[in-house]
């Protein structure tokens, strides 16, 4: 109870206690400690993702830990954050088998067969095999089975023969986004597992080669397999060189499976008149609900201008101006976002579109690189080009990057 004493002393109180002594405090004197209420969860969760954006990954190994000795409240929060992510394998934060890496994950998946609420918190699962031990491939398919709930399911260094014996695993869970990466295995069984997972809403292949990979030979999909991945939204895929041979219905089997992608990348260092075709008639079938496409390194060699009529839900586009002419982009009217690798002609060609405000109306940003090296007798015109580019732009309140210039000075 707080009482007035005298009316000299305003700004002195009388608090008594639960024991009954009674006290003085001033403006001057703090009172008794009040503990303030937990933070919710939700807040906490938005205050470790901070520290953990602007702390690197080894300082990051070390806090998490403490974090979660500091109360329950904490724990809760941290415990989802430090194991939300494993990586379990040579390629990645696991020590190689002859350096002790197999004890290393034994203790792991101790730790998740007598904890099943933490093998539940991982989100992200990575899972290498380069080397092909046999001990590696029941481990990893031992934790994907108690990694019940992950989200984000990445595969690194499988042959065929061991593809084989992993699909298994991989039915137990139902990922959101799953990537492939240095895998040899058919196409046939690589579109099997995708067509399995109904949840799935990304996919991305890199450097997937095919042992089985035969030019006279076509790859089939099963009937009762198309359209079974109504839900997937995103397809990347990339091809080096050194990958081996990709067979082009791998790609065009995969539209089948998904016909409502809103986002492809395709980025293929060795491609052929096969491969541009089937890109084509993917492009077609995506076309209704396509609003983002990256055609990057030589995956497209020949213009593709006849279907940019096809593709006019289009926001975000990049791509060279062999594949699309400055003049066919004039039927992308929802297009926002372009990334443009023109030649000097093309870049003479776009200036004289863009003076038109009619072309490209709803175009936000525009960054132009040159399709190859610039001689040095053409920099001064390509300069020019690009200081009257960045002019119109600003007049369209189109934002135009000062890297543009960085090429050409």
């Amino acid at each position: 109870m707080v009482v007035r004493k005298e009316k000299s002393k305003t700004v002195e109180d009388v608090e008594e206690s639960e024991s009954g002594k009674v006290w003085e405090t001033t403006a001057s004197q703090p009172g008794p400690f009040t503990p303030s209420p937990p933070l919710p969860p939700e807040i906490l969760d938005i205050i470790f993702g901070y520290v953990e954006s602007i702390t690197s990954s080894i300082t990051l190994h070390r806090f998490l830990p403490a974090m979660l000795l500091v109360c329950k409240a904490w724990y809760e929060v941290g415990a989802w954050r430090l194991y939300s992510t494993l990586s379990l394998g040579e390629l990645w934060t696991m020590r190689p088998l002859e350096d002790g890496g197999d004890k290393r994950c034994e203790a792991l998946l101790r730790v998740m067969q007598n904890n099943p609420r933490l093998a539940l918190r991982v989100k992200h699962l990575r899972l290498g095999l380069c080397n092909q031990h046999a001990e590696d491939l029941v481990r990893h398919a031992r934790l994907i089975r108690l990694c019940k709930d992950v989200e984000h399911l990445e595969i690194v260094g499988y042959g065929a023969h061991r593809w084989n014996e992993l699909k298994d695993a991989v039915k137990d869970v139902d990922p959101v986004q799953v990537t492939f990466s240095q895998i040899s295995a058919p196409s046939s069984k690589i579109l099997s597992t995708i067509a399995h997972w109904s949840r799935l809403r990304e996919v991305e292949l890199y450097n997937i080669s095919d042992d089985n990979f035969r030019e006279d030979v076509s790859p089939t999909i099963p009937l009762h397999l198309k359209g079974c991945c109504p839900f997937l939204r995103e397809v990347k895929i990339r091809f080096q060189e050194y990958s081996g041979a990709i067979h082009p219905n791998y790609v065009l089997h995969l539209s089948e499976l998904a016909p409502n992608v809103e986002v492809l990348s395709f980025d293929s260092r060795t491609v052929n008149s096969r491969i541009v075709e089937v890109i084509r008639t993917c492009l077609v079938r995506w076309s209704p609900t396509l609003t983002q496409l990256f055609l990057l390194g030589r995956s497209v060699v020949t213009s593709i201008d006849d279907i940019c009529p096809e593709l006019r839900n289009l926001q975000s586009l990049s791509v060279s101006s062999s594949a699309i002419r400055p003049s066919s982009l004039i039927n992308l009217k929802n297009l926002e976002f372009l990334y443009y690798c023109s030649t000097r002609l093309d870049n003479k060609q776009l200036v004289g579109s863009l003076k038109n405000e009619e072309f490209l109306p709803s175009l936000k940003a525009l960054t132009v690189v040159p399709a190859s090296s610039i001689p040095a007798s053409d920099k001064k015109s390509y300069r020019d080009c690009a200081l009257t580019m960045h002019d119109i732009c600003k007049d369209r309140r189109i934002d135009f990057p000062s890297y543009c210039f960085d090429s050409v000075v």
